[in-house]
């Protein structure tokens, strides 16, 4: 049987190049690409859960944006009553003295 020394230049030759790159690519093939496919599927799950989680938050916000506009909107609508109430009864004062 042959020492390691004398196997030596064969492994490290240009054919055995050749068989290690094929290993690896099939290992690479066999184990790594299901590990990364199941990798992004996880984060293409989670970007879907996000962009769904987005427009909830954006519904909740344009509701809420709709009832602050419409409480200030009659805010207002009573400030101007009260504006001209005030304008009649200094007019009344006015014209009582």
């Amino acid at each position: 049987m042959k020492t390691f020394i004398e196997i030596i230049p064969y492994l490290s030759g240009p054919a055995s190049s050749v068989i290690i790159l094929l290993i690896v690519i099939y290992l690479l093939v066999r184990y790594f690409v299901p590990v990364i496919k199941e990798y992004v599927d996880n984060q293409k799950e989670a970007f879907n859960r996000t962009l769904e989680q987005h427009e909830e938050d954006r519904k909740l916000y344009h509701d809420t944006l709709t009832t602050i506009y419409n409480k200030m909107d009659g805010c207002s609508q009573n400030i101007e009553i009260i504006k001209i109430d005030i304008r009649r009864i200094e007019d009344n004062q006015r014209k009582a003295i």
